[in-house]
Order: structure tokens, then sequence, then C-alpha cells
């Protein structure tokens, strides 16, 4: 008598086991229909920052798939996604800097962003006002967003605040031949005397 009570209640708990499991597989399933959406939307959002970025760009195709390998190499490696530093391209190649150019500087721009809490458009602005206003190659851009954060870090101003007086002294300071270093480091001093802009 007791191992047919026992019996009847293992089959039970075997339907019961058996209904959550057909639960929890039609769940399973319907979030990697969800999740398999999710991935074709990002992907479709992608393609679209790229599309832009060839747009504005005319990129060969070999420029292209620079760009476009740097973009998901970033947005693989950085907090930001692949659109997001697609979207950075794009506003490097607006500022004037060739497919390749953009490419180099575009980790950097990154950086800068991440470092000093910005938007990545005003990244790669203070990024491509920097390089042309001292007239500096690509390969400075490292220099120039350590120097500006630091200055940004070190002083009674902000990143946007240092780069609104850049703009506004960088030519003067390029013709007079004084440094890109100097000149932060004066617009550090005048921020702290509450000289700014």
């Amino acid at each position: 008598l007791f191992i047919f009570k026992f019996i009847k209640k293992m089959r039970k708990l075997l339907k019961k086991s058996m209904l959550v499991l057909s639960v929890m597989t039609l769940i399973g399933g319907m979030s990697f229909a969800g999740l398999s959406q999710q991935i074709m939307e990002v992907g479709r959002a992608f393609n679209d920052q790229m599309a832009k970025v060839q747009a504005v760009t005319n990129a060969t195709t070999g420029e292209f798939k620079m760009m476009r390998d740097e973009a998901l190499r970033l947005g693989g490696s950085t907090r930001y996604t692949a659109s997001e530093a697609g979207e950075a391209m794009e506003n490097l190649t607006r500022n004037g800097l060739s497919a390749s150019d953009a490419t180099s500087v575009l980790e950097g721009t990154l950086h800068l962003a991440q470092a000093n809490v910005i938007g990545l458009g005003d990244a790669a602005d203070i990024t491509t006002n920097m390089l042309n206003s001292f007239h500096l190659g690509v390969d400075q851009v490292n220099r120039v967003n350590d120097v500006m954060s630091k200055t940004a870090a070190s002083s009674a101003t902000d990143i946007l605040g240092l780069n609104e007086a850049m703009q506004n002294t960088a030519p003067i300071s390029y013709a007079l031949g004084i440094s890109f270093e100097e000149t932060n480091a004066a617009l550090g001093v005048l921020a702290d005397n509450n000289v700014k802009g």
C-alpha cells in the first residue's frame, strides 16, 4: 500500500515537473526569439550608421572595410557600442579628417569621451579642433587628449570649458609659437583665477 501511494505521488510530481519544464522551454524559446530580434536590430543600426560614414567620406571599399573593422573592434573593447564608435567616426570625418585619419584617431576620441564624461560628438569636435588649430598630425591625438584631460582635471574648468577657451586662443598661440602644452597650462591658471572662456 505504501509503495502504491509513493508511486502515485511520484507520477503526479513527474507530471508537474514535465509541465514546468514545458513552460520553461516555451519561455526560453520566446526569450531566444526576442534576443535574436534584438541582435538583428543592433546589426541593422550598425549597418545604417556605417552607411552614413561611407556617404560622408566617399571611402573606397578598402578604406570602408578598415573603418568598419575598427568600429567593430572598439565596439567590443570599449564601453561604447560599434554603432556609437561609428557615430564618432562620422563626426570625425565631418570635421574634415580623411577615412584613414578618422580611423587612426577613433580610439583616442572614445577614450577622451569616456575620461571626461562627454558625448562622442563633443570628443570628436575637441580632437579635430585641437589637431587643426595647432597644425598637429593625427599621430599626436593621444598627446592632445592627455594634455587637455590633465588640464581639465587639475584646474577650475572642465574639458568643454577648456575647449571653448582653446578655440579663442589656439590660433593666436600657434601664430606666436606658443606650444599646445603651454597654452593649456596658461588657460588652466586663468580658470583657477575665474577667467574662463
